[in-house]
């Protein structure tokens, strides 16, 4: 038998969620969009340290972390394409953004999530991140060689959302300075 969380009283609630670790929130607000309304507005309000949202985008896959300014541990989702999915595990299904998601969940890399296609991926998690957490994203990490459309679709997307950026690292080599010149440009 589960625990009522959601049938709380509102007081009991906004305590309850003052004291979640950011984990915690985050499931929370993955089970539906009463419990992730409920916990953005108590968690997030009453909470006086803001998370700092991170974005790497690498050769065969993505990830975004998640921690509290100050702290080290950190909320950690490794995002692939399906095809990459191992075998020989079992996955819980998550549902983020209305799409039925594979996750696997290992101490070593957090969470392990399986999207059709990556990048969409990318956006739903960051776009269910963003919204829950009331935060921008701070820092978006490029590592070449990989795809450029995708990089400058990405660093595109991320700066229709939002006006600027604190942090845009890029690792490896790019070949063409056109490219170069659209990253410095395009991520204020």
């Amino acid at each position: 038998m589960s625990f009522p969380f959601l049938r709380l009283p509102s007081v009991a609630f906004r305590l309850a969620t003052t004291f979640m670790d950011l984990e915690e929130v985050i499931k929370i607000g993955l089970c539906s969009k009463r419990s992730k309304n409920l916990v953005k507005h108590n968690h997030i309000i009453h909470f006086s340290r803001k998370p700092i949202l991170k974005m790497t985008l690498a050769t065969l896959s993505s990830s975004i972390g998640v921690r509290y300014s100050g702290d080290l541990e950190e909320v950690f989702f490794v995002l692939s394409n399906l095809s990459n999915q191992p075998s020989d595990r079992t996955a819980q299904e998550w549902k983020v953004n209305g799409l039925s998601v594979p996750v696997l969940s290992s101490m070593r890399l957090g969470y392990e999530m399986y999207f059709r296609d990556r990048l969409t991926g990318t956006k739903e998690l960051v776009t269910f991140l963003t919204d829950l957490l009331n935060v921008p994203i701070q820092k978006i990490s490029i590592t070449f060689p990989y795809r450029v459309s995708d990089q400058q679709d990405l660093v595109d997307w991320v700066m229709s959302r939002q006006s600027t950026i604190h942090s845009l690292q890029m690792d490896g080599r790019c070949w063409d300075p056109k490219e170069l010149h659209y990253f410095l440009i395009n991520g204020k």
